[in-house]
């Protein structure tokens, strides 16, 4: 069996992350907003686990000023004997 990938890109053109926030958001209850009560910031770090329990990943590349990329890579398993 092969191992191939699907990768999904969602980009942005907003305000984009600050450099020292880029490393964080992945972290649970990390957040920018402030003084929000029930915001925890929780989404991300969910995702990121979900992607990876399933042998896949989600990274994320920023430029103040230029937008956001999130990107999902998932593993997508391909059989050729299979076809017939």
């Amino acid at each position: 069996m092969q191992r191939r990938e699907a990768k999904i890109d969602i980009r942005d053109n907003g305000a984009g992350i600050e450099p020292d926030n880029v490393p964080r958001v992945f972290e649970p209850d990390f957040t920018t907003k402030e003084n929000q009560s029930g915001i925890h910031g929780i989404g991300l770090y969910y995702c990121r686990q979900i992607a990876r329990e399933h042998q896949g990943d989600l990274d994320v590349a920023s430029v103040v000023g230029v937008g956001t990329t999130f990107t999902i890579v998932l593993p997508c398993f391909y059989d050729p004997l299979s076809e017939e």
